[in-house]
């Protein structure tokens, strides 16, 4: 899709009234760029600006035009984007469901066939395609336990995999944990940019005295990124400046001074993966893990069971990180796989046909919703369950002793205020519903059901999930509803139909009273 490359540099530049994309954008001043666009949608932000802070657009109007120039690209290769279930996009974990929709909504605009099923997790798209080359050169994985670490330029996504592959089927691919932060690569340059603009300090030159500091800053922190790429193959590199206004000396870096640099920002990551490591005892051993006992685990006893850890993403190349990393791992073999660059390895993990049918996420990519009739007459819905919306917050796995999704009263229940607006007689319909709207069957053995029925009273409606997939219903009148999902399909074959396997569900179907149910 590149000039030279399989992929299109995601940045912008103005031209007049206009945004040019891609390469061109790359050939304009440092100062014009507009870089990261799709962390917009992680922060939340609805504008951009330039590096210089001279342009700002609407957020959503940069990303529109990096899609539809991605997608005249393709267009003019004959790829078929409008067809459904020809499209794939990679994302965040840590994105919420509105931020997911947000970007399905842009990408549709741009001419895209997408939908809910579509979107993967980038840390899962990358385990994939690393699982599928081992698959490939005929090694094969028993009951492996594989950490992803994606460092990319503006998130950094960890997920845990437990993984089984053999010759003859797909592999069983359970996501037990996976988590992010909104820092990355572009922290690293911003730490770069600092060190190279002490080191001039320390030559009486000072970016305030510079004619246009602004875009002496934009020139500054090109000079960083591009110092950071180069150690990545050298021990020590020149950098210049090319600062056009001024001629500025000739600064010497590093990789000692980058690893300096990298060190507080791999701390911080460190943290993530630990509490990440955490997360994935819940899912895999199931309710009798009590956070109180994971809470005493140590460092060495949490990654004792990690056999593999992969690095990917543009990050990743930074020699620091394998440094910081390796140790930390005793037992695991660490991954930078050379038979792929790394800003492909996402891509060629969402181009797997197949193996997502096999995948088991972590969290629902579905909403759980609860469907009533209001004191004025009026049909309403209330959200008990938001697609991807995290279980706990980090707070809580130190202090909880149980970890779960609560509705109403939990810390990230979704709009839990809603429950104030259900009527205290009467029932309702509990269903599951795709990010697209699409209905979501609940499926054990020979039995579809498409609502439980839920009936109101004095007490309020309450809702819960676990980690491991175990989830009670409890109505006004204190009936319980309980079930396990058996697992959380990443993706699901086209635009098919899509249906959760429940086990052990004691339930009561919408056309069913609770005393017609043993």
């Amino acid at each position: 899709m590149g000039d030279s490359t399989s992929w299109m540099p995601s940045v912008a530049s103005p031209r007049g009234a206009d945004l040019i994309v891609g390469e061109d954008a790359l050939r304009q001043s440092p100062g014009s760029l507009i870089r990261s666009v799709k962390r917009c949608i992680t922060t939340g932000a609805t504008t951009v600006c330039s590096a210089d802070k001279s342009f700002e657009r609407s957020a959503d109007e940069v990303i529109g035009a990096v899609l539809t120039e991605l997608a005249s690209r393709a267009q003019f290769e004959r790829l078929p984007i409008s067809e459904p279930g020809t499209t794939r996009l990679g994302c965040p974990a840590m994105w919420d469901a509105d931020q997911r929709l947000r970007l399905l909504n842009l990408a549709s605009a741009a001419g895209f066939a997408v939908g809910a099923s579509t979107l993967i997790d980038e840390p899962v798209a990358a385990g994939l395609m690393w699982i599928t080359e081992q698959t490939r050169r005929a090694i094969y994985l028993d009951g492996a336990r594989v950490l992803v670490f994606d460092m990319g330029g503006g998130t950094l996504d960890v997920a845990i995999l437990d993984v089984t592959t053999s010759p003859d089927r797909d592999p069983e691919i359970y996501v037990l944990a996976s988590a992010g932060v909104d820092e990355a690569g572009d922290v690293l340059d911003t730490a770069i940019a600092k060190n190279l603009e002490d080191i001039l300090g320390e030559r009486d030159i000072f970016l305030g005295d510079l004619p246009d500091e602004g875009l002496a800053r934009a020139y500054l922190d090109r000079a960083a990124t591009e110092a950071k790429i180069a150690l990545t193959d050298v021990s020590e590199t020149d950098i210049d400046v090319a600062y056009a206004a001024v001629q500025l000396p000739r600064l010497h870096y590093s990789v000692e001074q980058l690893d300096d640099a990298l060190r507080p920002q791999m701390e911080r990551a460190w943290s993530l993966v630990e509490s990440t490591l955490r997360a994935a005892y819940l899912t895999r051993e199931g309710p009798q893990s009590r956070a109180s006992d994971l809470r005493k685990l140590s460092a060495e006893q949490l990654t004792s069971k990690i056999t593999h850890v992969l690095l990917t993403g543009g990050m990743s190349r930074v020699p620091g990180v394998a440094r910081f990393l390796g140790p930390r791992f005793a037992n695991a073999v660490v991954h930078q796989d050379a038979s792929i660059r790394v800003q492909e390895s996402i891509a060629a993990g969402l181009a797997e046909n197949t193996t997502y049918e096999r995948v088991n996420l972590h969290l629902p990519g579905f909403d759980f919703v609860l469907d009533y009739i209001d004191r004025d007459g009026t049909q309403q819905t209330a959200t008990l369950y938001r697609a991807h919306t995290r279980f706990y917050e980090p707070w809580e796995a130190m202090s909880r002793d149980r970890l779960y999704y609560s509705w109403p009263d939990g810390a990230t229940a979704y709009r839990s205020e809603a429950v104030r607006d259900l009527p205290d007689h009467g029932s309702g319909a509990m269903r599951v519903v795709a990010l697209d709207g699409s209905p979501v069957t609940l499926r054990h053995g020979d039995d579809e059901v498409d609502r439980l029925r839920v009936d109101f009273g004095l007490r309020d409606v309450r809702f819960t999930l676990a980690p491991d997939g175990s989830l009670t219903l409890t109505d006004g009148r204190l009936y319980q509803q309980t079930m396990r999902v058996d697992r959380w399909p990443a993706l699901r074959s086209g635009f098919g139909r899509l249906a959760l396997n429940i086990e052990k569900p004691r339930w009561v179907p919408m056309e069913r009273r609770a005393y017609d149910t043993k």
